[in-house]
């Protein structure tokens, strides 16, 4: 089962299970609570559950409504909140009309809290939800994924605005948070307040052309963060990024083949 931060993407299949869902293909699939249950989106609009040995369409408000434009890719964590006692899987995508919404292992209903109306690729990190919008990152409340206000502890960062593009990833890892834009990688460290400040560019060759690209893995005995750029396949195992490396190099140098 893919870890929590890296929900795994099935883009593509038009079945699931028995559940046909016509010419339009599965753009996104979770896991919720770790294993509990499968969520899956896809370009129908609809949220599927994989429940009594075959997958439905699930309940809720937002079940149902969502785009259905080609292409429109879905990305989701889990969120485990200590303030609301809620465990939440925060799912939102690419399309300005779909505001994110929420599953808490019975409905689909929009995210409260008025998070980023545009936001995309959420993940959790630092007891707060993260999204992005064009080049600027938002975060939560701590401890509370239903909370972007000011007041409650949200807020926003501007990410190098004017400087290569919009962002097109994020990751929570070795307890650091990458940015990723197209030609440019940059990372923020723990910190009890976000400023631009706390803002460090790793690279500003190996960008990341999408965020479902972007997984955690090993060599040896090393986490490794994977991630696909312009180049190839990208590795980095905590604050630098290393050469781009070609998936058979990699498969050579790591005994697997």
């Amino acid at each position: 089962m893919p870890g929590q931060q890296y929900p795994e993407g099935m883009y593509g299949a038009t079945r699931l299970g028995s559940t046909s869902m016509g010419s339009k293909p599965v753009s996104g699939l979770f896991d919720f609570d770790k294993g509990t249950k499968l969520v899956a989106c896809s370009e129908d609009g609809k949220v599927y559950q994989y429940t009594s040995g075959d997958w439905a369409v699930e309940s809720g408000a937002r079940a149902t409504g969502n785009s259905t434009t080609e292409h429109v890719r879905w990305g989701g964590v889990m969120f485990y909140g200590q303030t609301s006692s809620k465990n939440l899987l925060v799912m939102c995508n690419d399309a300005d009309a779909d505001d994110p919404v929420k599953y808490d292992g019975t409905d689909v209903t929009s995210l409260g809290g008025s998070p980023p109306g545009d936001g995309k690729f959420p993940v959790a990190w630092q007891g707060r939800c993260w999204m992005a919008d064009h080049s600027t990152l938002y975060y939560s409340a701590v401890d509370d994924c239903e909370d972007w206000s000011i007041g409650g502890g949200g807020g926003s960062i501007n990410v190098y605005r004017g400087f290569d593009g919009e962002i097109t990833g994020l990751a929570a890892f070795a307890n650091q948070l990458f940015v990723f834009k197209r030609s440019s990688v940059f990372r923020i460290g723990p910190t009890a307040t976000f400023s631009q400040l706390n803002i460090r560019n790793v690279s500003q060759v190996n960008g990341c052309i999408s965020h479902q690209t972007i997984a955690e893995g090993e060599i040896g005995d090393r986490n490794i963060l994977f991630w696909i750029s312009e180049h190839g396949i990208e590795l980095s195992d905590r604050l630098m990024p290393l050469p781009a490396l070609s998936l058979w190099t990699w498969l050579a140098t790591s005994s697997r083949i």
